[in-house]
């Protein structure tokens, strides 16, 4: 009898090593889970944060400086241009929509390679980013926050493209 009862205290106590681990796992479990939760609401709220400000810098597209589009150099021109269509632009593209947003007269003095010049200075500058996609002619145009930190274009932009 005595030994009966050492074996089931022997098996008791395995029992309760099991239940310490097993409190221990899903103690560990909650704390991932709860870190992984703060982390998730840290990047909505930076995802937020980033929503209001493209929202407010779209506002601010659609009204550049105040409404006076036509003090805006040909370099901030072209980078507004971009901007407005939210997607990158070829040169061609960009040519077409500056005759839609300029007057005709203007653009009668304007040849394709003055804008070409202009785009190329632009990303000199460090305002453009040229993404060129095989098979096609040419090279897309993009403005930098369009660019992640390893020089790719964003997913989304990339399906802009195609």
């Amino acid at each position: 009898m005595e030994e009966q009862l050492k074996k089931q205290i022997e098996e008791l106590k395995a029992e309760i090593k099991s239940l310490d681990t097993a409190l221990l796992r899903s103690q560990v479990a909650q704390d991932v889970a709860y870190e992984l939760a703060k982390r998730a609401r840290q990047y909505a709220e930076g995802l937020e944060k980033r929503t209001e400000w493209l929202e407010s810098r779209n506002a601010e597209l659609e009204n550049p400086k105040g409404g006076h589009y036509d003090s805006m150099s040909w370099s901030a021109r072209i980078v507004f241009c971009i901007r407005k269509m939210k997607r990158p632009l070829c040169l061609q593209e960009i040519i077409r929509e500056l005759e839609i947003m300029d007057k005709q007269d203007e653009m009668k003095y304007l040849c394709d390679n003055h804008i070409s010049v202009t785009v190329s200075t632009a990303k000199k500058d460090g305002r453009l980013q040229i993404f060129k996609i095989r098979g096609t002619r040419g090279g897309f145009y993009a403005v930098n926050e369009w660019v992640n930190e390893e020089g790719k274009l964003s997913d989304k932009m990339m399906w802009g493209l195609l």
